[in-house]
């Protein structure tokens, strides 16, 4: 079960997106098919990321507002965040930005031992 507040699932369709764009890259440099480069998932989630993060800055951005009861004139703050699985989606951007460096680890090592 996904969840997620305000338009926090626009995540996961930036992180497809992203990941879909790296692949549909790779395919059209490596021309063989079936093969994948090192530097596609990386670079999947480095625009997944960056992509996530500038998201997550503008849909937060005036994620609190303090309004004034009409009735007690007492401020009353609400809070309007983006998020999945309870995470602001810029943080979701951090995460996949993170992941970049150590997919092309992985990849790295892969390509040497295998």
């Amino acid at each position: 079960m996904v969840i997620w507040t305000g338009w926090g699932f626009l995540a996961l369709v930036v992180a497809a997106v992203g990941l879909g764009a790296a692949a549909s890259l790779g395919r059209l440099v490596s021309g063989t098919p079936g093969e994948i480069p090192v530097f596609v998932p990386p670079l999947g989630f480095a625009i997944a990321g960056v992509a996530n993060y500038l998201l997550g800055r503008r849909l937060n951005r005036d994620a609190v507002q303090v309004l004034i009861d009409p009735r007690t004139r007492e401020p009353v703050h609400v809070d309007r965040r983006h998020t999945l699985f309870f995470i602001r989606v810029e943080h979701w951007g951090i995460a996949l930005l993170a992941l970049a460096p150590v997919s092309l680890a992985f990849g790295l090592v892969r390509l040497i031992g295998g």
